[in-house]
Protein backbone atom coordinates (compact mmCIF):
# COMPACT_ATOMS: atom_id res chain seq x y z
CA UNK A 1 0.00 0.00 0.00
CA UNK A 2 2.92 2.44 -0.72
CA UNK A 3 3.15 2.97 3.28
CA UNK A 4 0.42 5.45 3.11
CA UNK A 5 -2.14 5.98 6.05
CA UNK A 6 -4.95 2.57 6.66
CA UNK A 7 -8.35 3.43 7.48
CA UNK A 8 -9.27 0.35 8.45
CA UNK A 9 -11.99 -2.35 7.22
CA UNK A 10 -14.99 -1.38 10.26
CA UNK A 11 -14.23 1.32 13.21
CA UNK A 12 -15.50 2.98 16.18
CA UNK A 13 -15.72 6.31 16.06
CA UNK A 14 -17.47 6.79 19.26
CA UNK A 15 -20.41 4.97 20.87
CA UNK A 16 -22.81 7.08 18.45
CA UNK A 17 -20.68 6.18 15.45
CA UNK A 18 -19.59 2.42 15.16
CA UNK A 19 -19.03 0.87 11.71
CA UNK A 20 -18.48 -2.94 12.33
CA UNK A 21 -17.81 -5.04 9.89
CA UNK A 22 -19.42 -8.43 9.59
CA UNK A 23 -18.80 -11.50 6.99
CA UNK A 24 -16.31 -13.51 5.58
CA UNK A 25 -12.90 -12.52 3.96
CA UNK A 26 -10.48 -15.12 2.22
CA UNK A 27 -7.18 -13.63 1.62
CA UNK A 28 -6.06 -16.75 -0.76
CA UNK A 29 -2.85 -16.23 1.25
CA UNK A 30 -1.99 -13.26 -0.35
CA UNK A 31 0.28 -10.75 1.60
CA UNK A 32 -0.77 -6.87 1.93
CA UNK A 33 2.45 -4.56 3.20
CA UNK A 34 3.36 -1.14 3.98
CA UNK A 35 0.57 0.86 5.68
CA UNK A 36 0.73 2.87 8.50
CA UNK A 37 -2.21 3.28 11.01
CA UNK A 38 -3.24 5.70 14.43
CA UNK A 39 -5.45 5.67 16.92
CA UNK A 40 -7.70 3.09 18.41
CA UNK A 41 -9.23 0.35 17.08
CA UNK A 42 -6.16 -0.35 14.63
CA UNK A 43 -5.05 -3.37 12.00
CA UNK A 44 -6.25 -4.34 9.05
CA UNK A 45 -9.58 -4.57 10.45
CA UNK A 46 -10.34 -2.14 12.97
CA UNK A 47 -13.64 -2.99 14.77
CA UNK A 48 -15.04 -6.56 14.06
CA UNK A 49 -18.22 -7.74 15.51
CA UNK A 50 -21.09 -10.18 15.00
CA UNK A 51 -24.60 -9.69 15.37
CA UNK A 52 -26.20 -13.23 14.84
CA UNK A 53 -25.69 -16.37 16.48
CA UNK A 54 -24.86 -18.34 12.99
CA UNK A 55 -22.35 -20.63 12.64
CA UNK A 56 -19.15 -18.78 11.46
CA UNK A 57 -21.10 -15.48 11.20
CA UNK A 58 -17.14 -14.13 11.22
CA UNK A 59 -14.52 -15.59 9.46
CA UNK A 60 -11.18 -14.13 8.68
CA UNK A 61 -8.67 -16.37 6.69
CA UNK A 62 -5.44 -16.75 4.74
CA UNK A 63 -4.16 -13.26 5.06
CA UNK A 64 -0.88 -11.98 5.12
CA UNK A 65 0.29 -8.71 6.82
CA UNK A 66 3.71 -7.29 6.48
CA UNK A 67 3.40 -3.62 7.88
CA UNK A 68 4.16 -1.17 11.04
CA UNK A 69 0.89 -0.55 12.75
CA UNK A 70 0.70 1.75 15.83
CA UNK A 71 -2.21 3.44 18.11
CA UNK A 72 -3.53 3.96 21.02
CA UNK A 73 -5.25 1.50 22.13
CA UNK A 74 -6.99 -2.15 20.46
CA UNK A 75 -3.78 -2.87 17.74
CA UNK A 76 -3.11 -5.85 16.14
CA UNK A 77 -1.68 -7.24 13.25
CA UNK A 78 -5.10 -8.62 11.63
CA UNK A 79 -7.63 -7.01 14.21
CA UNK A 80 -7.44 -4.13 16.73
CA UNK A 81 -10.97 -5.20 18.07
CA UNK A 82 -12.76 -8.72 17.03
CA UNK A 83 -16.20 -10.07 18.86
CA UNK A 84 -18.39 -13.17 18.64
CA UNK A 85 -22.18 -12.81 19.12
CA UNK A 86 -22.71 -11.11 22.43
CA UNK A 87 -26.71 -9.68 22.68
CA UNK A 88 -28.66 -8.84 25.30
CA UNK A 89 -32.83 -9.87 24.05
CA UNK A 90 -35.83 -9.33 26.43
CA UNK A 91 -33.02 -9.09 29.27
CA UNK A 92 -30.99 -12.52 28.98
CA UNK A 93 -27.96 -11.96 27.64
CA UNK A 94 -27.16 -14.24 24.98
CA UNK A 95 -23.28 -15.29 23.65
CA UNK A 96 -21.83 -17.43 20.61
CA UNK A 97 -18.30 -17.94 19.94
CA UNK A 98 -18.89 -17.82 16.34
CA UNK A 99 -15.74 -15.02 14.92
CA UNK A 100 -12.64 -16.66 13.55
CA UNK A 101 -9.46 -15.53 12.37
CA UNK A 102 -7.63 -18.76 10.76
CA UNK A 103 -4.17 -19.31 9.12
CA UNK A 104 -3.25 -15.48 9.16
CA UNK A 105 0.27 -14.17 9.81
CA UNK A 106 1.74 -11.12 10.85
CA UNK A 107 5.32 -9.77 10.17
CA UNK A 108 6.32 -6.63 11.46
CA UNK A 109 6.15 -3.91 14.32
CA UNK A 110 2.89 -3.32 16.54
CA UNK A 111 2.75 -0.55 19.11
CA UNK A 112 -0.14 0.72 21.59
CA UNK A 113 0.51 3.74 23.54
CA UNK A 114 -2.48 3.36 25.92
CA UNK A 115 -2.18 2.51 29.71
CA UNK A 116 -4.39 -0.38 29.01
CA UNK A 117 -2.94 -0.80 25.08
CA UNK A 118 -4.80 -4.32 24.38
CA UNK A 119 -2.37 -5.04 21.52
CA UNK A 120 -1.15 -8.27 19.83
CA UNK A 121 0.18 -9.34 16.99
CA UNK A 122 -3.16 -10.75 15.41
CA UNK A 123 -5.97 -8.58 17.70
CA UNK A 124 -5.97 -6.72 20.56
CA UNK A 125 -8.98 -8.25 21.72
CA UNK A 126 -10.91 -10.89 20.53
CA UNK A 127 -14.02 -12.07 22.79
CA UNK A 128 -16.18 -14.91 22.05
CA UNK A 129 -13.80 -15.59 19.10
CA UNK A 130 -11.32 -18.62 17.59
CA UNK A 131 -8.09 -17.97 16.77
CA UNK A 132 -6.67 -20.92 14.78
CA UNK A 133 -3.18 -21.73 13.26
CA UNK A 134 -1.89 -17.92 13.36
CA UNK A 135 1.60 -16.58 13.93
CA UNK A 136 3.63 -13.13 14.41
CA UNK A 137 6.83 -12.30 13.79
CA UNK A 138 8.82 -8.86 14.64
CA UNK A 139 8.02 -6.75 18.01
CA UNK A 140 4.64 -5.98 19.89
CA UNK A 141 4.68 -3.43 22.39
CA UNK A 142 2.43 -1.60 25.00
CA UNK A 143 1.40 -0.87 28.35
CA UNK A 144 -0.97 -3.68 29.63
CA UNK A 145 -2.62 -6.26 27.94
CA UNK A 146 0.22 -7.20 25.55
CA UNK A 147 0.53 -10.41 23.55
CA UNK A 148 2.20 -12.02 20.94
CA UNK A 149 -0.90 -13.42 19.29
CA UNK A 150 -3.89 -11.60 21.61
CA UNK A 151 -3.50 -8.89 23.79
CA UNK A 152 -7.35 -10.08 26.08
CA UNK A 153 -8.79 -13.14 25.21
CA UNK A 154 -12.69 -12.69 26.96
CA UNK A 155 -15.42 -13.89 27.64
CA UNK A 156 -17.70 -13.20 30.33
CA UNK A 157 -19.81 -16.91 30.60
CA UNK A 158 -17.31 -19.95 31.62
CA UNK A 159 -19.66 -22.29 29.33
CA UNK A 160 -17.63 -24.01 26.21
CA UNK A 161 -19.69 -22.72 23.83
CA UNK A 162 -18.84 -19.02 24.60
CA UNK A 163 -15.19 -19.44 25.56
CA UNK A 164 -12.54 -17.49 22.95
CA UNK A 165 -10.53 -20.11 21.76
CA UNK A 166 -6.17 -19.68 20.93
CA UNK A 167 -4.98 -23.24 19.38
CA UNK A 168 -2.22 -23.75 17.06
CA UNK A 169 -0.35 -20.67 17.25
CA UNK A 170 3.38 -19.26 17.11
CA UNK A 171 4.67 -16.44 18.24
CA UNK A 172 8.63 -15.48 17.24
CA UNK A 173 7.86 -11.72 17.95
CA UNK A 174 9.59 -9.98 21.15
CA UNK A 175 6.58 -8.61 23.05
CA UNK A 176 6.95 -5.86 25.57
CA UNK A 177 4.80 -4.57 28.00
CA UNK A 178 5.58 -1.43 30.29
CA UNK A 179 3.10 -2.82 33.12
CA UNK A 180 0.94 -5.94 33.84
CA UNK A 181 -0.43 -8.55 31.73
CA UNK A 182 2.15 -9.72 29.07
CA UNK A 183 2.57 -13.32 27.38
CA UNK A 184 3.77 -14.54 24.37
CA UNK A 185 0.72 -15.83 23.41
CA UNK A 186 -1.85 -14.19 25.29
CA UNK A 187 -1.90 -11.16 27.50
CA UNK A 188 -4.69 -12.03 29.51
CA UNK A 189 -6.89 -14.99 29.12
CA UNK A 190 -10.49 -14.73 30.78
CA UNK A 191 -13.09 -17.92 30.61
CA UNK A 192 -10.37 -19.49 27.83
CA UNK A 193 -9.10 -22.13 25.89
CA UNK A 194 -4.86 -21.36 25.21
CA UNK A 195 -4.00 -25.00 23.29
CA UNK A 196 -1.25 -26.25 21.11
CA UNK A 197 0.49 -22.71 20.82
CA UNK A 198 4.59 -22.29 20.62
CA UNK A 199 5.96 -19.34 21.88
CA UNK A 200 9.82 -18.72 20.13
CA UNK A 201 9.76 -14.96 21.36
CA UNK A 202 11.49 -13.11 24.03
CA UNK A 203 9.45 -11.89 26.56
CA UNK A 204 9.93 -7.96 28.87
CA UNK A 205 7.94 -6.84 31.22
CA UNK A 206 8.44 -3.96 33.87
CA UNK A 207 5.99 -5.52 36.36
CA UNK A 208 3.76 -8.16 37.31
CA UNK A 209 1.80 -10.97 35.64
CA UNK A 210 4.38 -11.73 32.93
CA UNK A 211 4.54 -15.35 30.82
CA UNK A 212 5.68 -17.37 28.19
CA UNK A 213 2.38 -18.23 27.15
CA UNK A 214 -0.35 -16.32 29.00
CA UNK A 215 0.91 -13.37 31.13
CA UNK A 216 -2.60 -13.89 33.62
CA UNK A 217 -4.96 -16.21 33.84
CA UNK A 218 -8.39 -15.85 35.10
CA UNK A 219 -11.60 -17.98 35.55
CA UNK A 220 -11.06 -21.38 34.35
CA UNK A 221 -8.64 -20.50 31.64
CA UNK A 222 -7.61 -24.31 30.63
CA UNK A 223 -4.11 -24.10 29.07
CA UNK A 224 -3.03 -27.34 27.70
CA UNK A 225 -0.01 -28.47 25.00
CA UNK A 226 1.51 -25.33 25.16
CA UNK A 227 5.76 -24.80 25.01
CA UNK A 228 7.51 -21.39 25.36
CA UNK A 229 10.80 -21.98 24.37
CA UNK A 230 11.53 -17.99 24.88
CA UNK A 231 13.05 -16.01 27.38
CA UNK A 232 10.95 -14.20 30.18
CA UNK A 233 12.00 -10.96 31.77
CA UNK A 234 10.27 -9.29 34.10
CA UNK A 235 9.36 -8.00 37.35
CA UNK A 236 7.82 -9.65 40.58
CA UNK A 237 5.70 -12.30 39.42
CA UNK A 238 6.83 -14.61 35.51
CA UNK A 239 5.73 -17.72 34.43
CA UNK A 240 7.31 -19.95 31.42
Amino acid sequence: LGGNTWTPIGYYASSSAIYPFRGNVNGNNCTIKNFRTSGSYRGLFGYVRSDTDADNDILIQDINVEANVSGSQYVGGLCGFICGYSKKIDGVQHYRCNAKIQNCTFNGTISASSSDSYVGGIAGIAYYTEINACATAGRVSGTSYVGGIVGDAYSASSSSSYKPIVQNCANSALVSGANVYVGGIVGYAYYAIVRYNVNGGCIFGNSNYIGGIIGYIAKSTSVSYCLNAGTVNTGLNEGG
